[in-house]
């Protein structure tokens, strides 16, 4: 309701001057998913989105926002619209202020785990989310109200981004994200660190780079977390690719994720889950492309391994 209200208010006061675009992903995929129990086909849509975006010059900086709307799955319940990101602020020479709701500057670093806008594995598996989930464990996921900051590039290679996460519970704690990024021609390096962020009463550290090595881009995380409120931490190391590769005409581009995950519960005892996802997108036109897939999921009990593998159509607009 918060969301839906910010949206009416936004579109409400926002001058009619202002530039204001439309866009989004139209995406779909059937998939085959099995289980240690059996197996079945799915349809899914959820990852279809659309957002507008728009600024209006302010002095000398710019005002902007950037709203985007698409599906949650619910599982058996089904899909649902909501709001998944949306930026209000000002863009100038100093930098960029907003008040935001989705990512965090710890979350956004996500990116060097995805191929496209949306794929379609899950990083929840990637990351451990469902078990961490039980142990109030963040693992930067989720969304999350902020007022956030962003420095302008340094020397063409540095930029900081900062924010504030305040708690909409009385007596809460507020809870803060920051992200410093490196970037050259050849490697890119990512540091962040979150309290409170989109868990209360949790610790998160994240460090994630990639390397060109031509043609291909490999790279690494690190990541550690600490939950206060139930004495649990875990540990996950990640390795990746990208690999471009040519179909006849077509470009097309493979990312192989891997990841291993270890939480230590508050009796100290220890789990293990492992993942592994192929995700491959040929494009079609620079507006339309396939893409396949195939991920598997294995925690160190086998009676909860998980496969999918499926195909699926996306289009910009």
């Amino acid at each position: 309701m918060k969301q839906l209200l910010t949206l009416c208010l936004l579109f409400t006061i926002w001058p009619a001057q202002a530039k204001t675009s439309l866009y989004g992903q139209a995406n779909g995929y059937s998939q085959w998913a099995a289980s240690d129990v059996g197996s079945t086909l799915q349809l899914e849509t959820h990852l279809s989105e659309f957002g507008f975006r728009g600024d209006s010059p302010v002095a000398t900086s710019s005002a902007f926002f950037d709203l985007t709307v698409g599906l949650v799955d619910y599982g058996q319940e089904g899909c649902c619209p909501q709001l998944l990101r949306s930026e209000l602020g000002l863009s100038g020479d100093k930098g960029v202020l907003t008040l935001f709701y989705g990512d965090t500057p710890l979350s956004r670093t996500n990116h060097f785990l995805t191929l496209m806008h949306r794929d379609p594995d899950a990083l929840t598996g990637a990351l451990g989310y469902r078990r961490a989930n039980n142990y109030n464990l963040a693992v930067g996921l989720g969304s999350a109200d902020g007022l956030g900051y962003r420095t302008p590039l340094i020397a063409n290679r540095l930029q900081f981004e900062w924010a504030l996460i305040p708690t909409e519970r009385v007596g809460g704690e507020h809870g803060f994200s920051f992200a410093g990024h490196y970037g050259d021609a050849l490697r890119r390096v990512s540091l962040a660190m979150e309290l409170n962020g989109t868990r209360e009463n949790t610790q998160l550290v994240r460090l994630i780079g990639d390397l060109s090595v031509s043609p291909v881009k490999v790279g690494a995380g690190l990541q550690w977390a600490s939950s206060s409120l139930s004495e649990a931490r875990s540990i996950a190391l990640m390795a990746f690719t990208r690999i471009p590769v040519t179909l006849g005409s077509y470009a097309s581009t493979l990312r192989w994720l891997v990841t291993a995950n270890r939480l230590t519960d508050q009796f100290a005892a220890s789990h293990q889950q492992y993942y592994t996802s192929l995700v491959q997108e040929i494009g079609l036109t620079d507006k339309v492309s396939v893409y396949a897939f195939v991920e598997l999921d294995w925690p160190d009990r086998q009676a909860e391994r998980l496969g999918y593998a499926g195909l699926g159509l996306n289009m910009d607009f």
